[in-house]
């Protein structure tokens, strides 16, 4: 989203594919993107699950130029941009960002628009959900209640730091 514009330049970010309307970038918008990047080779981070069909087609087409990075989701791909180095080997470069995925996880907290049952969570209309690393696991009566219960599951023995992002829409009063 457009809150991580000035992050993502920060961390060495040449260009931003946002496809708009909530529709999802395709390999060719990807590969025009990445060329456009002005540089000898592209670590792209999807930062989407569906979106890493497209970035490694887009990878496949552009033969050699483009290294995609598996994020999937913005938290993600901000960790693994950490590891981000302008200069030196491409690959070693890489397999540094690509390492640090395997001990990120993503909590996302919404409100539920309809009953549904997902991933087993037995969801009401306007319940606050939690899901972790995409796949659902409460739904619970506030949104701090099902952030809590996200944690709970997402935070292991060895995490050593939690970042909260709020999103649109959040209030402008949140603590995290």
């Amino acid at each position: 989203g457009s809150w991580a514009g000035p992050a993502w330049f920060g961390v060495g970010a040449t260009g931003i594919v946002d496809a708009g309307d909530g529709t999802k970038a395709s390999a060719g918008e990807l590969l025009e993107a990445c060329r456009a990047a002005g540089t000898e080779h592209v670590l792209l981070l999807p930062n989407d699950k569906d979106v890493l069909m497209a970035a490694e087609t887009c990878a496949r087409e552009a033969e050699g130029f483009v290294t995609v990075i598996p994020t999937r989701n913005a938290a993600a791909g901000l960790a693994a941009a950490i590891y981000y180095l302008p200069t030196g080997d491409t690959e070693a470069i890489a397999d540094d960002m690509r390492g640090v995925l395997d001990s990120v996880h993503c909590v996302e907290v919404s409100v539920a628009v309809r009953d549904a049952l997902v991933d087993g969570v037995d969801v009401k209309n306007g319940e606050a959900i939690a899901f972790v690393d995409g796949k659902l696991v409460a739904s619970l009566a506030s949104v701090e209640e099902a952030l809590m219960a996200g944690l709970a599951d997402a935070v292991e023995e060895t995490s050593e730091i939690v970042t909260v992002y709020l999103g649109e829409g959040a209030p402008a009063d949140a603590e995290a």
